[in-house]
Order: structure tokens, then C-alpha cells, then sequence
């Protein structure tokens, strides 16, 4: 919890620095929405693919924004973190626009990228190349264990670059963007 106090601090930083302004331009650019009912004070996410998408967005860049950090190595761990769930909820965002809902999501997925990526390619809904299964699986038998948040270290893990894990991360996102932006709108 003390990390994940921290990395709100450390985001809310940046965010003072102009980050978010260009998260926003990026997304404006996009033509990513976010919808969102008020409720009292806070703000409840609609269950639908662009929002999943818009928050896949916000973690991909926050993972960027500690790269330019002056100390990056120091945050290795919440950068794959970050990768992991922007990619995770990319995936979803894709699963969500073709009909699988919170429960679904919850017992088919659940935080298991390998299991996201099965669904995928089994439906025909999406493509992976061995490579970037393979980066993929190499990180998510620490990830889908919730690895990086209780920091269980056990053994050594081998991950796959993070410039690599960067570039899947960023393909599926923007493959995802333009999947959501072709496929045909509900009639109100």
C-alpha cells in the first residue's frame, strides 16, 4: 500500500507538470472519450471498451512520464506494473466491445494476460505473433500472481525488456483504438 501511495504522489506531481495536459491532447487527438455519470463527488466509469481504453492510455503514459523521471531504474517494478495493466486492460477493452461482460471478464480473465490473449486469438477477435506471446508470458507469470503489488520476489524472474514489453503494450493499444473506432455504433 506504501507504494501505491507513493506512485499516486509521484503521478499527481507530474500531473502538476503537464503531463495530463499532453495525456489530453493525445487523447483529444484520438478521438478517445471518456463517458462517466456523476455520482455525488465522484465520477463512475460506464462499462464500455473506449473508457477501458482511455484508462489503458493513462497507465501506458504514466509509465512513460517515470521514464523521464531522474531516477528511472529506481521505479523498474511499478513501470512493468504499469505496462502489464495498461496492456491487460487494452485486451479487455476489446473483449468488452465484443459483448464479454464484468463477470465474464472477472471468471474468464481476471488479471491473466496469457488467458486474455487465448480468448482472443481463439475468437478470432484478435492476433498475437509468437514474439510478443512470448514477452507476454514471460511477464504475466508474475504479474497474473499479483506479483508486483505484494512484491513476492520468490526465485528469479526473467522479464522481457521493458522497451520491448513497451512496444506490445503500444501496439495492442492503438490496434484496440482502431477497432473500437471502426466497429459499428449501437442505434440509440
Amino acid at each position: 500500500m506504501l507504494l501505491l501511495n507513493y506512485l499516486r504522489l509521484k503521478l499527481e506531481s507530474l500531473a502538476e507538470s503537464g503531463v495530463n495536459d499532453n495525456l489530453i491532447n493525445f487523447l483529444n487527438s484520438r478521438h478517445i472519450t471518456q463517458k462517466f455519470k456523476l455520482t455525488e463527488t465522484k465520477l463512475v466509469p460506464i462499462f464500455e471498451p473506449s473508457f477501458f481504453l482511455r484508462i489503458s492510455y493513462e497507465y501506458i503514459n504514466a509509465c512513460e512520464a517515470l521514464e523521464k523521471s531522474a531516477n528511472p531504474g529506481f521505479y523498474l517494478n511499478v513501470q512493468y506494473y504499469l505496462l502489464c495493466h495498461a496492456l491487460e486492460i487494452a485486451m479487455k477493452s476489446i473483449l468488452i466491445m465484443y459483448g464479454w461482460n464484468k463477470g465474464e471478464l472477472k471468471a474468464d480473465v481476471d488479471h491473466d494476460l496469457i488467458e486474455a490473449i487465448n480468448i482472443l486469438v481463439t475468437n478470432n477477435l484478435y492476433k498475437f505473433n509468437k514474439e510478443d506471446t512470448e514477452r507476454i508470458r514471460l511477464i504475466n507469470e508474475f504479474y497474473s500472481k499479483k506479483g508486483f503489488e505484494y512484491l513476492e520476489f520468490a526465485g528469479s524472474k526473467v522479464y522481457p525488456r521493458l522497451k520491448e514489453l513497451k512496444e506490445v503494450t503500444w501496439k495492442v493499444i492503438r490496434d484496440a483504438n482502431n477497432l473500437i473506432e471502426s466497429f459499428p455504433k449501437k442505434s440509440s
